[in-house]
């Protein structure tokens, strides 16, 4: 009688084929999250950059940058659509604008600063903390027409206000 080899795969193979296959869906779905994050990021920047537009506008309207950050304006709604995509850290999100309020985000929301601020007349500026980077990174977009990405968040709350990125 002739024997037959065993067709068919050993245990061992079927391990070592099942653990590269693991391996190859873990480095797509760590690809797909950074991906992620990145387009997140790119919506932010969008609409941080609309705020120019908006702020052009109102100060076409009104002569003033005062209620650029306000919830009712467009500048503050897409301030506030920018921060629901960011990171969301405290106080790390902020709006700032000629106006008596200045917002910042707290707990995801968006509420004003209470601290009183001295700023130059007929300026803005707003910052938020982006998803990607080695290290953190905001935008900052401002009423001089700079929109950029930092290492370090260079709007500060503090008296006189910085208004500039």
């Amino acid at each position: 009688m002739k024997k037959h080899p065993a067709s068919g795969f050993t245990l061992i193979e079927l391990l070592v084929v099942i653990a590269i296959i693991g391996l190859l869906s873990a480095i797509v779905l760590a690809s797909l999250s950074l991906a992620r994050q990145r387009g997140s990021d790119a919506s932010v920047k969008q609409q941080i950059n609309q705020m120019h537009a908006a702020a052009n506008l109102l100060y076409s309207n009104t002569g003033s940058y005062d209620t650029l950050c306000e919830s009712n304006t467009e500048g503050g709604k897409l301030f506030r659509a920018a921060v629901n995509q960011t990171s969301k850290t405290d106080n790390y999100n902020l709006c700032l604008s000629s106006g008596p309020n200045w917002y910042k985000s707290v707990g995801g929301a968006v509420i004003p600063g209470i601290t009183p601020k001295q700023v130059t007349k007929d300026a803005w500026a707003a910052v938020v903390q982006l998803k990607t980077g080695s290290t953190q990174q905001w935008y900052c977009v401002d009423s001089t027409g700079a929109s950029k990405t930092q290492s370090s968040r260079v709007l500060d709350t503090g008296i006189p206000v910085t208004i500039q990125c």
